[in-house]
């Protein structure tokens, strides 16, 4: 299982995307449902009614960045060094909103390079659950 962070909606505490493992990467077929501690209640994934992005933030951790950096340093010189501080660090997180068939419903964030968002996501595009989020055009 792992951890996603719940933002708002009918349950609180923690929340945990449900999985099989991963040896080959993510895949829809792996994903098994979302499991909730407060109040108590496991939905399987037939139970999910759609997904929708909300939203993407991009961040910069300090830790990252130097990791990133000292290891670009080591590998290719001073060269490497500011290239590895300028691309590492990044993090993205995303919010989606989850309905299920019972009309729950919650808002929930993570990080989007984490494999088990990617079998929920994949999931949900596969069966035609997902929505994306609205374009605007100009």
């Amino acid at each position: 299982m792992s951890g996603m962070k719940l933002l708002a909606g009918d349950y609180e505490g923690p929340a945990y995307i449900q999985f099989g493992a991963l040896w080959t990467g993510p895949q829809a077929s792996k994903f098994k449902g979302i499991k909730f501690d407060n109040p108590r209640k496991s939905y399987a994934a037939a139970d999910l009614a759609r997904v929708k992005v909300l939203d993407s933030e991009t961040s910069k951790t300090f830790l990252r960045t130097a990791v990133a950096g000292a290891i670009g340093g080591v590998l290719l010189g001073p060269a490497g060094l500011l290239a590895g501080a300028f691309v590492g660090g990044k993090k993205v997180t995303e919010r989606y909103g989850i309905e299920f068939t019972d009309g729950k419903r919650v808002i929930v964030s993570g990080d989007a390079n984490d494999k088990s968002f990617k079998c929920l996501l994949l999931f949900a595009e596969e069966t035609h659950r997902l929505e994306a989020p609205a374009q605007v055009e100009f």
